[in-house]
């Protein structure tokens, strides 16, 4: 009867521990990779029995420490919430205010425990928490079933292989001197259009010094869709591999064995890599020389969609801004030097979560707000941060051309600012017609230099110029499978 009593008070524990990590999970199949999602069950499961733990020294009877438990993680878990409603009714409370009410509320809670309620009460009200939080858990995954055996017997995609002809007879060309290439992709940067209709901002003076440098401008450039996990695989394979509708795990597979690097090395090319997140984007397989970074952002993981509405939000990725705008810099300053690593030959390539979300700098690379850093509603903070993403560039591509005038400079973004998307989709207003604003949010940045040549890129995709420089730059061109 003990040890049913002890499995019984644990799945209790454990039900309300981890029901936001199994909710979160179920409520996005195909979006969530499993194994990112470990490390927060791990820790929730652990931070639960501990406190099991402790409470059960304090009682020294396992129904009580088992209630109380719970209790409290109940107020851990949704404390965020609770926070947010009590401020509503009472402004000027702050975070420490609310938590001291709730360390209150439980030692109050944990007296009355003690004194007033027997064991038998406490088995009870346990049983009703595990099976009300086991059958939550149970619940949503059942419905989730579906999705999951949608995910795993879907067709393992085949590799898309682009067959490259080339127009002469020559192999690849590994013994030929080739001029230098930098490709930089700028994540959510919005084209002119795009700056104009969302941010009321007219780019010119931007598109104008990159002219100035040799660059060919497209203004009026649209990717297929606004996906990120669709736009860059399918620039990396060379052909269009994903479709919006696939699940993020399915787009995932596409950042491996790119067919991008894949041809740049059969041409003779050494890959140098710049990925702002450690090499999930950028197939590292391929590549010779890198920017080395340690620092992963809790932006946007699994665990901080769990843990930023516990008490622990405060204190969740306080550092995260200022490795953020390390990163950046350093990201930057690599990309420069890599114009003095060969005088041939090397295919650079580089992707930076930039100006994207979070802001972490204004125009003049300071600092931003805590308030500015998530503000999706307001376009001032993006677009204070892309101004100083025209800074960083072109700061990037001067001393590039400094260096290696000769050399072969692209440009992207995967989308642009998706103002409409983001108040529709995060705050659930209908301030725009998403139909209507999809070829704005569409509206890439797209440059060209070519060795201070000129070639015509107006109203290509990023795949296209991508594709159109290539060709010209190895005499190869693309014939899709699909």
């Amino acid at each position: 009867m003990k040890r049913k009593k002890i499995l019984l008070a644990i799945l209790s524990v454990l039900s309300i521990s981890l029901f936001p990590c199994f909710f979160l999970l179920f409520i996005n199949v195909g979006t969530v990779v499993v194994s990112e999602a470990l490390t927060s069950f791990a820790i929730l499961t652990i931070m639960g029995l501990f406190l099991f733990g402790i409470m059960s020294v304090i009682f020294r009877e396992v129904n009580k420490a088992a209630l109380l438990t719970n209790i409290i993680l109940l107020f851990f878990n949704n404390f965020y919430f609770i926070e947010k409603g009590l401020v509503r009714i009472f402004p000027s409370l702050y975070y420490w205010h609310v938590l001291l009410i709730c360390v209150f509320i439980i030692i109050q809670t944990g007296i009355f425990i003690q004194e007033r309620v027997n064991s038998y009460q406490c088995l009870q009200l346990v049983l009703g928490m595990s099976i009300i939080f086991s059958g939550l858990i149970l619940f949503n995954g059942i419905r989730s079933i579906p999705d999951w055996i949608r995910l795993m017997n879907s067709s393992k995609k085949e590799k898309y292989q682009v067959e490259v002809i080339q127009q002469n007879s020559i192999s690849p060309i590994i013994s030929k001197s080739s001029p230098n290439f930098y490709y930089f992709i700028f994540d959510e940067y919005g084209g002119y259009n795009n700056l104009l209709r969302y941010c009321n901002y007219d780019n010119s003076d931007f598109y104008e010094s990159l002219e100035e440098l040799g660059f060919n401008i497209s203004i009026n450039s649209t990717n297929g869709t606004i996906d990120t996990y669709t736009e860059i695989p399918n620039i990396l394979q060379l052909q269009i591999v994903n479709k919006l509708e696939m699940t993020a795990v399915e787009k995932m597979q596409n950042f491996q064995d790119p067919q991008l690097l894949i041809t740049m090395k059969d041409y003779g090319y050494h890959i140098n890599a710049i990925d702002a997140t450690n090499s999930k984007y950028i197939d590292f397989d391929y590549v010779d020389i890198g920017f080395s970074n340690s620092f992963a952002s809790s932006y946007r993981t699994f665990a901080s969609y769990i843990f930023l509405k516990t008490a622990l939000y405060p204190f969740w990725g306080k550092d995260d801004q200022n490795l953020e705008i390390s990163q950046m810099e350093s990201m930057f300053d690599y990309a420069e030097s890599s114009s003095t690593i060969s005088e041939s030959n090397l295919f650079t390539i580089g992707y930076f979560v930039f100006p994207h979300i979070p802001y972490i700098v204004d125009e003049f690379g300071n600092r931003t707000s805590t308030v500015d850093r998530n503000d999706l509603k307001n376009p001032e903070p993006y677009l204070s941060q892309l101004k100083y993403a025209n800074k960083k560039i072109l700061e990037l591509v001067m001393e590039i051309i400094s260096n290696d005038p000769n050399s072969i400079i692209v440009i992207q973004s995967d989308h642009g600012y998706r103002l409409p998307s983001h108040l529709h989709y995060w705050y659930g207003l209908s301030d725009y017609d998403l139909l209507v604003e999809s070829p704005y949010e569409r509206n890439i940045l797209n440059v060209v230099y070519y060795q201070n040549k000129n070639i015509e890129i107006e109203e290509l995709s990023g795949l296209e110029t991508m594709r159109l420089v290539l060709r010209n730059l190895l005499g190869i061109h693309f014939i899709d499978n699909n």
